[in-house]
């Protein structure tokens, strides 16, 4: 899974997957029933935009206990992720980082006052 934004390069969207930016904080999510996930998703988003981060990553497991509904919490996440403005990019991560249990994401970076 992976996601642009319109004007953003390529070579940005590739830098990220190469794990090229410092991941400076993440969340693990899975395990939690979709509306705390969401939540503390949300929390964790403008946690991040506050403290002027620019690479995240969020655990939201595989979604193998999902059944048939899938992967219920990574869905909710790429939702969100696409909406959510300051999101340049994201990704999902190299094995290493959690594989296709996890995202890295990209944020747009704040200017300093």
């Amino acid at each position: 899974m992976q996601y642009r934004q319109a004007g953003v390069p390529e070579t940005v969207l590739r830098r990220l997957r190469r794990r090229e930016f410092r991941i400076e904080a993440e969340i693990d999510l899975h395990g939690m029933r979709l509306a705390e996930a969401r939540v503390r998703l949300r929390e964790f988003l403008l946690a991040a935009l506050a403290g002027r981060l620019q690479c995240l990553r969020i655990v939201h497991g595989k979604g193998l206990r999902s059944g048939q509904r899938g992967p219920v919490i990574k869905n909710a996440v790429h939702s969100l992720l696409r909406r959510t403005e300051p999101v340049l990019a994201f990704t999902s991560a190299a094995l290493r980082d959690g594989g296709t249990g996890a995202t890295l994401v990209l944020l747009r970076a704040a200017p300093r006052r």
